[in-house]
């Protein structure tokens, strides 16, 4: 991971999320053709689904899955099943931390794409300018339960600089 600036995470379960994200890093490659990055792609799909991604395009790391998550001893057992899905987002990013090697992580859900250009050397730009450790979307004002004017993990950059990555921990509260 040597002389790249930003670490993406993405996950993947299914076929149709596998799918969105071969899209997304091909609207990401599209709209940012001079940044130089590592992309990490979650695997949380269930056992003996076997989707094969472009090794070329992505480092494939195992995350957690339906079947792992609730045989966790860490899984609050009376989230079954309303909350088990955003235990599985979370622990799927947790998964990929140690992966993470570069200055800037941005974690991107699968279905969330930026259509600005060279967006990613914009955010890291502004972040360093403006000394910021997070940087990202708030939830939609759609989801009135979710916090307000703070970002949310479907589209959000760290600067791990100033944010230690031992610090982060994207499972829910419960």
């Amino acid at each position: 991971m040597e002389n790249k600036d930003i670490t993406i995470v993405s996950i993947f379960y299914s076929e149709g999320s596998k799918r969105f994200l071969e899209l997304n890093y091909d609207s990401v490659l599209k709209r940012n053709p001079q940044t130089n990055w590592v992309w990490v792609a979650v695997d949380n799909t269930m056992p003996g689904m076997n989707l094969n991604m472009d090794l070329e395009k992505f480092l494939v790391v195992k995350g957690v899955n339906h079947e792992t998550v609730i045989n966790s001893p860490t899984y609050p057992k009376e989230w079954y099943p309303e909350r088990i899905t955003g235990w599985e987002h979370g622990e799927g990013l947790n998964s990929a931390l140690p992966h993470v090697g570069t200055r800037f992580l941005a974690i991107l859900d699968n279905n969330s794409y930026v259509v600005r250009n060279n967006w990613l050397n914009d955010v890291m730009e502004h972040m360093k300018k403006n000394d910021l450790g997070i940087f990202g979307e708030p939830f939609s004002p759609s989801r009135p339960g979710k916090p307000r004017y703070f970002p949310c993990s479907n589209a959000i950059v760290f600067d791990l600089e100033k944010i230690d990555k031992k610090t982060l921990d994207f499972t829910p509260c419960p």
